[in-house]
């Protein structure tokens, strides 16, 4: 899962097209997987306030509508943040979008992100990297089945507010 130029520039020239009549269009585009970015289009404009600096970088991608819906607001990850410790390792269960990750791995020392899905798995593991958050390590994994396996000092948990498969 990522954003090629042409995909970008296409994200930017129709941020603000009414996306059913996008869809509607797909074959005036071909080699170009509309519904994908009309998803990303619909995700950006629901991002804008939640998540200004993801919202700016172009080469960002979102698995998932819902995962938007569902995530930390920039300023709330930023208050998490403050509440860990430099050296501390930490597991976030309930990986998601992966903003709070993103923003705990900024202060801790490393970061294990576990998430069942794998196409949110994939687009961390690409927005990770955009990023530059290094010290992140990827689980694709039910965490129920997982977590006993490390010594971590802090645990994030998020619940899912509904169920996407």
């Amino acid at each position: 899962m990522e954003l090629t130029t042409s995909h970008i520039q296409f994200i930017k020239e129709h941020a603000t097209d009414d996306l059913t009549r996008l869809l509607l269009s797909a074959a005036k585009y071909p080699g170009m997987d509309i519904p994908f970015l009309v998803d990303q289009i619909a995700v950006r404009r629901q991002i804008r306030e939640k998540l200004p600096s993801w919202f700016e970088n172009g080469q960002l991608v979102f698995p998932a509508k819902i995962a938007a819906e569902q995530c930390s607001s920039e300023q709330t990850a930023a208050y998490k943040q403050e509440l860990i410790g430099e050296s501390w390792t930490i597991c976030d269960l309930t990986g998601g979008l992966g903003i709070d990750s993103y923003f705990l791995s900024r202060k801790a020392k490393h970061l294990t992100y576990i998430e069942r899905f794998p196409v949110y798995c994939e687009a961390a593991k690409h927005n990770f990297s955009v990023l530059e958050a290094n010290n992140i390590t990827i689980i694709n994994a039910d965490a129920a089945q997982v977590v006993a396996l490390w010594t971590v000092q802090r645990i994030s948990f998020q619940s899912m507010r509904r169920y996407t498969p």
